[in-house]
C-alpha cells in the first residue's frame, strides 16, 4: 500500500486557527486587512477623490457636474497592491505586457497625470484618480 494521499499529509500554517481569523496569502488586500479595514479604506478613497474633483471643478470655470469619485476608490486599489506586493508579476490584458506591480501602479499614475494636464478625453476627472490613489497612500 502507498503512502498517504497529499491530500491527507498536514498543510502547514494556521490549520489551528478559525478560518475566519486565519490570514490568506492570495494577493488581495481584502485579505490582509479583514473586510472592515478594507471597506474603510476604499471609502475614504472616494471621498477624497470626490472632495478632490469638486475642488479642481470650483476652481475652473467650466460647468459643474454631479461629482462622486468612485474611480478615484478603484484606482487605488492597485495603489495598495503595489505597495503592499511591489515584485509581483502582473499581466496586462491589452498589450499582454508582463510587469511588476509598482511599475504598472507608475505607470498608471504617470497616464493619468499626463491625461488630466493635457485635458485629454474630456468628461473623464482624471485629477480624482490621482487624488483617490494620494488618498490610499498611506
Amino acid at each position: 500500500m502507498a503512502g498517504p494521499s497529499a491530500s491527507a499529509r498536514p498543510r502547514p500554517g494556521n490549520d489551528d486557527m478559525p478560518a475566519r481569523r486565519r490570514p490568506r496569502d492570495d494577493g488581495s488586500r481584502e485579505g490582509d486587512w479583514g473586510s472592515q479595514r478594507f471597506a474603510c479604506y476604499c471609502v475614504l478613497c472616494v471621498l477624497g477623490a470626490g472632495a478632490a474633483q469638486r475642488l479642481v471643478v470650483s476652481m475652473s470655470a467650466g460647468p459643474f457636474a454631479p461629482t462622486v469619485g468612485a474611480s478615484g476608490g478603484v484606482h487605488a486599489l492597485p495603489l495598495a497592491f503595489g505597495l503592499r506586493y511591489p515584485n509581483r508579476d502582473i499581466l496586462l490584458l491589452i498589450p499582454p505586457i508582463p510587469m511588476k506591480a509598482k511599475y504598472f501602479v507608475i505607470v498608471v499614475a504617470l497616464l493619468e497625470l499626463w491625461s488630466g494636464v493635457a485635458g485629454t478625453r474630456q468628461g473623464v476627472a482624471h485629477l480624482a484618480h490621482l487624488a483617490g490613489m494620494l488618498g490610499g497612500w498611506r
